[in-house]
């Protein structure tokens, strides 16, 4: 349901913004291109929201419509002997996808934990944090095309990767709104350790001794999301 005159600032980290013209939560590709066909017929600018961890909306408000993705579930959509491939709606936060991974016991994205916004951010700016990158488990991204309305399946290819940008936030920048992500995760034994930080708190925690996190598999990405969550917070 489309609404009127919506104050943005609850919905901010950090408490600034006026009102929006119209606000929409979507929580269905439909109820998306339902909001995005009343825009078009008012003519008004779209401004696209996930949690608002990084946004700075003006004091005067949007004069426009603005949609608020919570496409939140969560589907395992193929699986080989090394392999999960996960489906993720643009809403879900993306740390709480973190806990998700780690507490089925898949590699690939521990490292990348309290990182704040949601998965449909994460592709845009290429996230990366302590050796992980977004590019790396990022096997697809489906998107609806502003213009057309249509449902389009981009892969990691198209997505043109680079630091910390790709056409989400570049040459496509509002072209499209990112639906639900494609992660390629490992379900073999696969830490990546190269941050020195990262390795010495991991061995603080566990009293771990170097050669040991060097020969043994002896840590599991519970471990690695602690050492990063207290780096992170410290």
């Amino acid at each position: 349901m489309i609404k009127r005159n919506i104050l943005l600032k609850e919905m901010t980290t950090l408490r600034v913004g006026g009102k929006a013209n119209y606000f929409a939560e979507v929580q269905t590709t439909d109820e998306l291109i339902t909001s995005l066909n009343f825009a078009k017929s008012k003519n008004l600018d779209i401004l696209v929201i996930g949690d608002c961890s990084n946004i700075v909306i003006p004091d005067e408000g949007f004069d426009g419509i603005v949609i608020k993705v919570l496409i939140t579930e969560i589907i395992i959509t193929k699986e080989t002997p090394d392999l999960i491939f996960i489906k993720a709606g643009a809403g879900v936060n993306w740390d709480s996808f973190v806990d998700y991974s780690v507490s089925k016991g898949y590699w690939g994205i521990e490292n990348l934990s309290l990182i704040p916004g949601t998965v449909g951010a994460f592709p845009v700016q290429n996230v990366g944090a302590y050796g992980q990158v977004a590019n790396s488990v990022v096997s697809e991204v489906h998107v609806i095309e502003r213009e057309s309305n249509k449902l389009k399946v981009l892969t990691n290819a198209q997505c043109k990767f680079g630091w910390r940008n790709s056409i989400f936030n570049t040459r496509d920048k509002n072209r499209y709104i990112i639906i639900h992500v494609i992660f390629k995760l490992n379900k073999k034994y696969a830490p990546k350790l190269t941050r020195i930080d990262l390795r010495k708190e991991v061995i603080r925690l566990n009293r771990f001794s170097e050669k040991e996190l060097t020969t043994s598999k002896i840590i599991n990405q519970t471990t690695i999301r602690q050492a990063v969550i207290n780096l992170r917070s410290s």
